[in-house]
Order: structure tokens, then sequence, then C-alpha cells
């Protein structure tokens, strides 16, 4: 990982240790209260087992993050140069998506904080992109935005599928 690239990563994954610090603040508050430990005794894995094995899952968890956070920059950055937008290189796309997703900790908000951070999110990568990569906001906007609205699309026409497909077979052996 060359300098330039190692600074964003740091960022982001502080920022990971934070959000991971301040989850599990609120699951070591909220658990007992929950009855969540007894569902976990019952389960057949202790407390002290679960707390031996809760920092190898964050390992994990914060390495798939930013693997996924390399792939999402990747995909942002294609689409916004198929727009004609990317005037920069990858690192700067990566820049702003790293520095962009310090928005996820406005999630620990209750009840309004998950989707006030994906919005802030989104309208921070967009200026970000737009300002890095001296483009039109129309073109950062589809870049941000396009990636979920095809996932969305898949989502929803795959419910449609089974629904169709099952609806289907239960009208076909109700004959």
């Amino acid at each position: 990982m060359t300098g330039q690239l190692m600074r964003p990563t740091t960022f982001y994954l502080m920022l990971l240790v934070i959000q991971y610090a301040l989850a599990y603040l609120f699951y070591a508050i909220y658990i007992p209260f929950m009855g969540a430990s007894n569902d976990l005794q019952r389960s057949g894995i202790s407390v002290g087992m679960a707390e031996i094995i809760l920092p190898f899952g964050l390992l994990f968890l914060a390495a798939m993050a930013i693997g996924l956070n390399f792939i999402a920059a990747g995909i942002f950055h294609l689409i916004l140069k198929m727009l004609g937008g990317a005037t920069k290189s990858y690192e700067g796309t990566y820049k702003v998506l790293c520095y962009s997703n310090c928005a996820h900790l406005l999630a620990f908000v209750p009840c309004v904080g998950s989707i006030a951070a994906l919005i802030f999110f989104y309208i921070a990568s967009i200026i970000g992109l737009q300002k890095v990569h001296g483009t039109e906001t129309w073109k950062a906007a589809v870049a941000m935005i396009l990636p979920g609205a095809l996932c969305c699309l898949v989502l929803v026409g795959s419910f449609i599928f089974i629904a169709m497909a099952v609806s289907h077979g239960s009208s076909r052996y109700s004959d």
C-alpha cells in the first residue's frame, strides 16, 4: 500500500475502532436488559467465551470493511470514469470514500441516526467527488447512487420472481 493510501486507510480503520467501541459499549449496557445473555447461555456459549471470540470477530469485520471500502471506491470510480467525470486517479476517489465514512458515526443517534448517517454519507461523498475530480455534481451523484439503485432493483426483481414462482407452485398443487 502506498503512502498516499495509508493515511485514509488508517483514518478509516480508526473510524471503525470508534464505531466498534461504541457498539460494544451499547451492547454491554443493553444486553442484560434485553435478556440476550440468557439466550447466549442457552445456546451453549458462555459470556466469557463470547468475550474471547469477540476480538477475533472484530478483526475479521475490520478486514472485511477495509476490503469492501477498496472495492466500493473502485466501483464508484469506474462509474465516474464511464461518465467522463474521473479526472484524478483511483486514489482520489478512495480518499473521498474513506473520509466520508465518518458520517456513519451518526448512526448511534437514536431513531434517526441511521437515516441521517446515510444521507450525510451520500452528500459528503458527492461533494467530495465533485471537488476532488473537478466534475459536475450530477456525475458524482450518479456515480454514488447508481450502484445502490441497481442493487435495490435486482433485490426487488428477485423478490417478485420468487413470489411469482411460489404462487405458481402453490396454485399448481391446489388443482
